[in-house]
């Protein structure tokens, strides 16, 4: 016997082929609920049962167990096509119920489909192409941006502008400084250990000077502000966009390329070299600081390091510190306006800066390299 209390669930069949669930006493998730098998057999045998109708005269208190029921009884009917009559359902359950139905569940678990080879390579290419567009097109009115500026017709704060400038230069000094210096300590460590076997440690000299003022020095100093100062930029203007500072800063009819892109790129340009200039020389007192381990003083290491660096060696490197400014900045303004809404996106944008920066400035390296050796220099 069933105490008065305790949940009941009886299917009975109509003689107008419909389904009668009469359900009784009190439902909740603390005590055992009535098998369903026979609902669910009867459910399933959808070519004999036309409709489904509820009796809750003996319904007791309630919670969300009888509202999983009916729900899942609904589910049944709706994909059997069977006719739910839901006059008998109680007010508090019918609003439930309709709520629950109300939108169809989402499949969140779906087997990943598969495609052809060559379905996923055009879609790489779609992908690279318009990403390749995206690039040009920032290109293009970045130009445009600076063009306002030397006309005078740009729009933004000078004060950004130097506060931009402190950050990527004077506050960049401690982390350009301790890289440079132990690249060049490694390099005249390595250098000197080599050219010994040869008789001639002093050598390391030229190899740590030319080394740092054509390539190391730009390069290490690219990579270091990738990762200090593209990814912060990334992160700012994607937050930008994420608060929809950016769309308020169109709405009151300024340029987000000349009020937030240009003073960045600016900064950077103009401090980049100036960057590489100063790592360049701790890079060769870096390998100053390794020469006495190989019987080479300083005075001597000195002397054959001016010797050995000329004119187009270290303009070189200056040189292409302006492009891999402008790459860094490039890129992390590029990415923080590709940001999607979300907190994630702008995590993903900024790493995604870094990435881009560091493998563009590796290969515009090796652009520069065959260059370079073309025409001479």
């Amino acid at each position: 016997m069933l105490q008065p209390d305790e949940p009941s669930l009886t299917v009975e069949t109509a003689p107008d082929g419909s389904l009668l669930a009469r359900i009784g006493g009190g439902w909740s998730i603390h005590r055992a609920m009535p098998a369903q098998d026979e609902l669910a057999a009867r459910l399933d045998a959808s070519p004999a049962v036309t409709s489904v109708r509820f009796d809750f005269s003996q319904l007791g208190a309630y919670d969300s167990s009888l509202i999983s029921l009916l729900v899942e009884v609904a589910k049944r009917c709706q994909q059997a096509k069977i006719t739910v009559d839901s006059s008998g359902v109680p007010e508090g359950v019918h609003q439930l119920l309709k709520m629950a139905l109300a939108v169809p569940e989402r499949e969140t678990h779906r087997a990943p489909e598969k495609q052809l080879f060559f379905t996923r390579l055009g879609k790489a290419g779609l992908t690279l192409g318009a990403d390749v567009l995206e690039v040009f097109t920032f290109v293009g009115v970045s130009t445009l941006s600076f063009g306002r500026l030397l006309r005078g017709k740009a729009i933004f704060r000078l004060s950004d502008t130097w506060l931009i400038i402190q950050r990527c230069g004077p506050e960049a000094l401690a982390i350009v400084s301790l890289i440079n210096f132990l690249i060049g300590l490694i390099l005249g460590f390595v250098g000197g250990v080599q050219l010994n076997k040869f008789g001639v440690p002093l050598y390391m000299a030229d190899l740590v000077g030319i080394a740092m003022v054509r390539e190391l020095g730009c390069i290490m100093t690219g990579i270091i502000m990738s990762g200090r100062t593209g990814a912060a930029f990334a992160a700012e203007i994607g937050s930008m966009k994420v608060n929809q500072e950016i769309d308020a800063l169109k709405t009151l009819g300024f340029s987000p390329l000349d009020f937030l892109v240009m003073p960045r790129m600016l900064a950077l340009v103009i401090m980049m070299p100036l960057l590489t200039a100063y790592g360049n020389v701790m890079g060769m007192l870096g390998g100053g600081m390794i020469a006495p381990l190989f019987g080479v003083t300083f005075s001597q290491y000195y002397h054959e390091l001016v010797g050995s660096i000329d004119l187009a060696n270290y303009t070189a490197g200056i040189f292409k510190s302006v492009f891999f400014g402008l790459i860094v900045a490039g890129a992390g303004c590029l990415k923080g306006m590709q940001s999607g809404n979300s907190s994630s996106a702008v995590g993903m944008a900024t790493t995604s800066a870094v990435v881009t920066a560091i493998t563009a400035i590796i290969a515009l390296d090796a652009v520069f390299a065959v260059l370079m050796t073309v025409l001479g220099i």
